[in-house]
């Protein structure tokens, strides 16, 4: 019985690293964004609280929300033109700004939810829920609480044109607000920064764990 467990040892291994793998992409999370260290990955969003250059002087409102749930579709084209008038040539990655409109330190609003299509590519939160805090109070007006980016895997300025007929819909769900009205941004000056997220290390470990088992357990076949 002993010498039968450890002959299947590594293949338990393998099999629960792999079915784990999944789960901890989907756990649910509570994140708050309070100061300008705040850097994640949530969903399919690298959020961040602070980027250098992250002024808001360059950017296009593609969301104005007033709470509840609320969508809004624009042409890709018309976001095109938006980057290509900036100077921007290249870019693998679209960064959106989030603009709180609340008055006190102490206020906040708080994501439910966010989602962002662009033709057949979706973009999601997950079953998360990020907290805002307006922490930039003071610092003067366009200064962005939050920045989300997507990593598109595709160069967004060759893939489309000024032609093209695809739309970018953009839908989140805020609570918890109590002024607003809160807006979302293209943000021209920050798009173009390059480069994939960085797995979470759990998720790392248990994929690692997979693969040894699968490959131990190969051997051991192979030995017999």
């Amino acid at each position: 019985m002993l010498k039968s467990l450890k002959r299947y040892t590594f293949l338990i291994l393998a099999i629960s690293g792999f079915c784990i793998f999944p789960y901890s992409q989907a756990k649910a999370a509570y994140y708050t964004i309070e100061d300008s260290t705040f850097s994640e990955i949530i969903g399919n969003f690298t959020v961040r609280s602070d980027y250098a250059g992250g002024t808001g002087q360059q950017r296009n409102e593609v969301l104005t929300h007033r709470g509840g749930t609320e969508s809004n579709t624009i042409s890709v084209s018309s976001l095109w033109n938006f980057l290509d008038d900036k100077g921007v040539t290249s870019t693998t990655a679209l960064v959106f700004s989030f603009d709180l409109n609340e008055t006190g330190q102490d206020k906040f609003v708080q994501i439910d939810d966010l989602q962002m299509n662009i033709g057949t590519q979706s973009f999601l939160l997950g079953n998360n829920t990020l907290r805002v805090n307006d922490w930039t109070l003071g610092q003067g007006n366009n200064n962005p609480e939050a920045f989300f980016r997507i990593d598109l895997g595709y160069d967004f300025m060759k893939q489309f044109n000024a032609s093209s007929t695809e739309n970018l819909l953009i839908m989140s769900t805020i609570s918890q607000f109590s002024a607003g009205p809160e807006r979302f941004y293209l943000d021209a000056s920050l798009t173009g920064q390059n480069g994939a997220p960085v797995p979470e290390p759990a998720t790392v470990l248990l994929l690692g764990f997979g693969l040894t088992g699968l490959m131990c357990f190969r051997r051991k076949l192979r030995k017999k």
